[in-house]
């Protein structure tokens, strides 16, 4: 039995960061040029090529590797299994789950993967070979002769795979020949290298606009008026597509093309100012090499999103205006700029870092009102496994944020046109303990600390705690996950209403989840989902609750 194996446009500041864009996607075709490793021998198949449509699945192919290594077969065939139905598309998945389920002695489910991994014209030599291996543990020594005699024969096998087939049948009983069934040895065909998924369904809103729950006087007005928030609930359809392209320029690393959708549309008309779409077109590559000890992983994009949302009065959803004014618009906003990420894994330790720069080009209204921006940011990570199945992570990021004619708030809150341009800097630290209880469920404890500081007279300054808490189980047809996020944001210097007599400012909120889903087969699953959202703020402006329920199916090519 062969084991699975490893291969050893405008202002200065838009041009360079489109430049930097171009140049971290060459850096990715260089860095995946050099993750070619050596291949073993010749006639046995590599790691193979980590085309997944996800990092997470290239990731989750490597922990195979590392179970299947230390003998954790029944882990290793859970995570091959998990590697596929996060988008791995190599065919050397197959073989190397049919290798497993060998060594668990689950002959059924070994022959079903070899006979997938048949089909594939590059590894069908040696998967039709332990197809033999299969039959002839099975108790079936005619069909093993069949074959060995057929992986012999075979179109493209090497010398070594005739040399073990000819082997093979010296040493098996001369009972009469049982051919095998035909096998459907195809080149790659368009899954092999296009991704096309589409998930819609129907959901209720309890609160589209994130309305206050209870009365309030609006002391931001001069007339401090008595407001009685309406709120609202609806139903919509939630669409989320994406299409993805692959090609690859060797066994380690690919580069992508992938055009991505998502949205939310309500069913009744009056609702349509409450429609939110969110499109993004990326170009992308990734890299994956194995190392003795660990692994390297690198990728990088340049990505255009365009997102299209309305800013409507949240007490009754009507479209804002300033003055006669209509500035509904002023939430659409187009986004473009280049992301890069690399880790590295060695033993137990890792470390990486990433960084990305974008710019935020918003529909213009009136320009006080305008919020495009730069943002820039700088990233490292640490990673330690104390155990087997535990992992911390620390991270510390650091990033900017300039609007272009946005402008700052003075210490008294009072935004005046002789100020500065709104200036932010962000710094943030994290730790991450995710434990794995089991193969198929996994346990994620977060905490992040971020400080916010206004270049300008630090009126808009503020301290943010995050806390979260997220549970994840998979096996090959059921999935669950569960979060809770909770934020605590401290205004020291900013003031409710941005009135001095009215306090500081404070707000927390809370947002819960829980998805399942169900793989009815392999291009259809449903899936059901709920969120519950509690914001609580010293501002009443700001707090509401809302919960969002939905049932979508699944399609994918």
């Amino acid at each position: 039995m062969q084991d699975p194996t490893s291969r050893n446009i405008g202002s200065p500041r838009k041009t360079r960061l489109l430049g930097a864009g171009f140049m971290c996607l060459f850096v990715a075709f260089t860095a995946a040029a050099a993750a070619r490793g050596a291949t073993d021998a010749a006639d046995q198949p590599s790691a193979g090529r980590s085309n997944a449509t996800r990092s997470n699945a290239a990731l989750l192919y490597i922990d195979a590797q590392a179970a299947f290594k230390r003998s954790d077969y029944e882990a290793a065939a859970d995570l091959y299994q998990a590697a596929d139905h996060a988008g791995f598309k190599d065919p050397i998945i197959f073989f190397n789950l049919g290798v497993t389920h060998y060594k668990l002695a689950d002959y059924d489910a070994a022959e079903a993967a070899f006979a997938t991994a048949s089909t594939y014209p590059k590894i069908a030599p040696l998967a039709i070979y332990n197809l033999g291996l299969v039959a002839r543990k099975a108790g079936e020594p005619g069909e093993a002769r069949g074959w060995f005699q057929q992986a012999a024969r075979q179109r493209g096998a090497s010398a070594k795979i005739r040399r073990l087939a000819e082997q093979a049948l010296q040493r098996s009983p001369r009972e009469r020949l049982v051919k095998p069934a035909p096998l459907d040895v195809a080149k790659p065909g368009l899954r092999d290298f296009l991704t096309f998924s589409l998930n819609t369904g129907y959901a209720t809103d309890s609160n589209i606009y994130r309305t206050p729950a209870t009365a309030y006087v609006d002391l931001a007005q001069t007339t401090a008026p008595l407001v009685n928030p309406q709120v609202q609930s609806g139903t919509f359809i939630p669409v989320d597509a994406h299409a993805e392209f692959r090609w690859g320029t060797h066994a380690d690393g690919h580069f992508s093309l992938r055009y991505d959708f998502d949205g939310s549309f309500y069913t009744d008309s009056s609702y349509d100012n409450a429609n939110v779409s969110r499109q993004e077109l990326s170009l992308a590559g990734k890299s994956v090499r194995k190392t003795a000890n660990g692994y390297k992983y690198f990728s990088s994009k340049f990505a255009v999103t365009r997102t299209d949302e309305r800013y409507y009065d949240r007490d009754d959803g009507s479209d804002q205006f300033a003055g006669p004014e209509d500035v509904s618009a002023r939430l659409g906003r187009t986004r473009y700029g280049p992301r890069v990420y690399y880790h590295r894994k060695r033993g137990a330790f890792g470390y990486g870092l990433r960084a990305d720069a974008f710019i935020s080009e918003y529909d213009e209204t009136l320009d006080y009102l305008d919020l495009t921006h730069e943002q820039y940011l700088a990233g490292v990570h640490v990673s330690y496994d104390p155990l087997h199945n535990t992992q911390l992570r620390l991270t510390y990021d650091h990033s900017e944020r300039q609007y272009d004619q946005r402008k700052a708030k003075t210490s008294g809150g009072i935004r005046f046109t002789t100020n500065d341009e709104l200036n932010y800097l962000y710094d943030s630290i994290g730790l991450s303990v995710r434990q794995k209880l089991g193969s198929a469920l996994s346990l994620y404890l977060d905490y992040q600390f971020t400080e916010r500081r206004d270049e300008f007279e630090a009126y808009d300054d503020y301290e943010r705690h995050t806390g979260r808490l997220r549970l994840r189980y998979r096996n090959r047809r059921f999935s669950a996950a569960a979060a809770v996020t909770h934020r605590i944001y401290n205004y020291p210097n900013s003031f409710t209403f941005d009135l001095p007599s009215e306090g500081a400012k404070e707000l927390e909120s809370t947002y819960a989840t829980v998805e399942l889903g169900y793989r009815v087969a392999d291009r259809y699953a449903i899936s059901l989902f709920a969120q519950q959202d509690l914001v609580s703020a010293s501002d009443p402006r700001s707090e509401y609750a809302k919960t969002t329920l939905a049932l979508s199916l699944r399609w994918q090519l």
